[in-house]
């Protein structure tokens, strides 16, 4: 599950198959670069 804190609320905004590293690699990849860039914690 990815989340994001949004106006101080916690939204779910992807659900992953699976913790494999190339599946996160890959929903990561698929941000575009300038959000890429504000991702604190991974």
């Amino acid at each position: 599950m990815i989340s994001v804190y949004v106006k101080d609320r916690l939204r779910v905004i992807a659900l992953l198959p699976a913790r494999a590293k190339a599946i996160v690699e890959a929903f990561f990849r698929s941000i575009p670069k300038r959000l890429r860039r504000t991702v604190a914690v991974v």
